[in-house]
């Protein structure tokens, strides 16, 4: 694993100085379209929640009417009004937390001058060094191994700080 994330940034290092412009505007068009899909998708689903929460409460009106007009038993009341009425709060919390993120995604950009300027600090690293993690790696991810023709390969994925997650082919192709 060490190998894999020496390598990995040992190959940003002699890549991105020499093409720093395209770097920057391949992380950002990148960003940008994941930003959208990723805000969009959270507003339909905020959307069909606040349908859903409207909905549920003309179901409980329709059941305060019915168990007025002696339709159906208060007891069936209790039992059918506490579940909307507990899904309904499930709903509006989900909406109130999926606000939150689309408000946070639409006010947070991707910070390419400050991954940049981590990168123009080092010329070669030799070894890798927790103050090195640090500074460019936010996370890495380790997904299930696959088995293919007998290989057994496991995907690894590097996200990195202020761009996330950086295609070994996007770097190709910037001409190195």
């Amino acid at each position: 694993m060490e190998q894999l994330v020496l390598e990995e940034l040992r190959q940003l290092l002699r890549y991105i100085p020499k093409h720093e412009k395209q770097f920057a505007k391949l992380v950002m068009d990148r960003s940008a379209q994941e930003q959208k899909r990723d805000t969009a998708a959270k507003k339909r689903t905020a959307e069909k929640h606040r349908r859903r929460i409207a909905e549920l409460d003309t179901l409980i009106e329709r059941l305060y009417v019915d168990n007025v007009s002696g339709k159906i038993t208060d007891e069936r009341y209790e039992k059918m009004s506490g579940k909307f009425e507990a899904e309904q709060a499930e709903l509006t919390q989900a909406v109130a937390s999926l606000e939150t993120e689309i408000a946070a995604e639409e006010s947070q950009a991707v910070n390419v001058d400050r991954f940049l300027s981590v990168v123009r600090r080092y010329t070669v690293i030799e070894e890798l060094t927790p103050a090195i993690v640090h500074e460019f790696i936010d996370r890495i991810i380790v997904h299930e191994p696959e088995q293919a023709r007998g290989d057994r390969r496991q995907k690894v994925e590097i996200i990195y700080n202020n761009v996330g997650a950086v295609d070994r082919h996007s770097l190709m192709g910037l001409g190195a």
